[in-house]
């Protein structure tokens, strides 16, 4: 009786991977082999690849880091401080950061921050006024 127990688990196990995995034939190999017979998508597959490997080698000592940092630590105190700048009364002010030169002024209510880079002389206004901006 045990024999007969054992003999139709056994065989309930083995069907039962057999029908399982005949189920799902295309969902057993993470990668689809008609890649390889496809020029398109083997060039993507390539593209992703050297892209990848680009990122894993591409490292950035900790002193570039950490002035990246101070960057963007100093443009967002400037932002900040234009920004209540432009909530007082009167708004005006002149910042110079980097290779940027700001200037916020006030002409018939509306606010323009001027922005010049100072090495190509390119220069962008945004104009704020009644919480809408342009540019």
């Amino acid at each position: 009786m045990k024999k007969i127990i054992i003999l139709l688990a056994s065989l309930l196990i083995i069907f039962g991977f057999t029908f399982s995995t005949a189920a799902y034939p295309n969902y057993n190999l993470s990668w689809d082999f008609r890649i390889f017979d496809d020029p398109d998508a083997r060039q993507v597959a390539i593209n992703t690849a050297e892209k990848q490997d680009g990122l894993v080698e591409s490292t950035q000592d900790s002193i570039d880091r950490f002035k990246e940092g101070l960057e963007r630590q100093l443009y967002g105190s400037i932002q900040r401080d234009i920004i209540e700048e432009i909530d007082t009364d009167n708004p005006k002010g002149e910042w110079q950061t980097g290779d940027l030169n700001i200037e916020l002024s006030e002409s018939n209510g509306e606010v323009m921050v001027t922005i010049t880079d100072t090495i190509t002389g390119e220069t962008t206004t945004i104009y704020y006024s009644d919480y809408n901006v342009t540019q």
